[in-house]
């Protein structure tokens, strides 16, 4: 991914600019609105078909914040890093870390700030296959799955 300084706020995804009015513009700038007040050129690389449930988000906003780190020079910690990433996705607080990572309770006194915590755990034999059947994105979103699961007490699982 990079991020640079632009006249206008422009996002490209896998060489194609994304218009202004689609959501993952917006999702996009509204999030960096919450970074820096300053208009920024984005472009990144997708090897995951977007919104397949495959965790796209989760990647794309931690490389994100990755990004902003390097081009503003926060040298933040990847806890902090992690804090913002989830303010995108809530499972992007997890993909700035190694191995299997938890989502972290909120700090005390900090309630906008949960983050990854890396556990302990080393399973070398583990091996995953990916093989992409569809490139369509989902019919819902992670986001709205979990809500309608909240709202109506039913755990919805999103693949």
């Amino acid at each position: 991914m990079s991020l640079t300084p632009a006249p206008k706020n422009s996002l490209s995804i896998n060489r194609v600019p994304q218009e202004a009015e689609s959501p993952v513009y917006k999702r996009t700038f509204d999030f960096l609105g919450l970074l820096t007040p300053q208009t920024l050129a984005v472009k990144t690389r997708n090897t995951i078909p977007m919104a397949a449930g495959m965790a796209s988000s989760s990647s794309f906003f931690a490389a994100l914040v990755q990004a902003c780190d390097r081009l503003f020079n926060w040298q933040a910690s990847l806890d902090t890093l992690s804090c913002l990433a989830r303010l995108g996705s809530g499972s992007a607080c997890r993909s700035l870390y190694h191995g299997f990572v938890s989502w972290g309770a909120q700090e005390p006194g900090n309630p906008f700030c949960s983050h990854g915590v890396p556990l302990a755990v080393r399973w070398k034999e583990l091996r995953i296959g990916l093989m992409i059947l569809n490139h369509q994105a989902k019919p819902i979103s992670s986001r709205q799955a979990i809500l309608l699961g909240v709202k109506t007490r039913v755990r919805i699982l999103t693949f």
